[in-house]
């Protein structure tokens, strides 16, 4: 099935692990509207796409985990990225022939 922007009502959210899933469509694009958002976990899935993240998921100032890879992403991880504190940051960002560029 696919992620359900349902969630998005979950606005006290500190933990979005939704890994090793069968989840299909597009990254999610409410995670911004998680302001205490610690962890972001959505490896293992069936996720597809351009990763297109909102500007707003680099104001997440609690933000120390953001995991995607195993998805069939496509795209670049945006620089806001980058500029977070994370204690991990895992993509499809490794070898020759990566969808991802980081």
């Amino acid at each position: 099935g696919e992620i359900f922007e349902d969630l998005s009502n979950l606005i006290q959210l500190r933990e979005f692990r939704l890994n090793d899933n069968h989840f299909e469509g597009t990254f999610p694009n409410f995670l911004g509207s998680f302001q205490q958002l610690e962890v972001v976990n959505v490896n293992n899935n069936l996720l597809t796409g351009d990763l297109a993240l909102p500007l707003a998921v680099g104001d997440l100032e609690y933000l120390k985990e953001f995991a995607f890879q195993n998805n069939e992403l496509k795209g670049v991880v945006p620089e806001f990225i980058c500029d977070l504190l994370l204690d991990v940051l895992t993509a499809d960002c490794w070898g020759t022939s990566s969808p991802i560029d980081c």
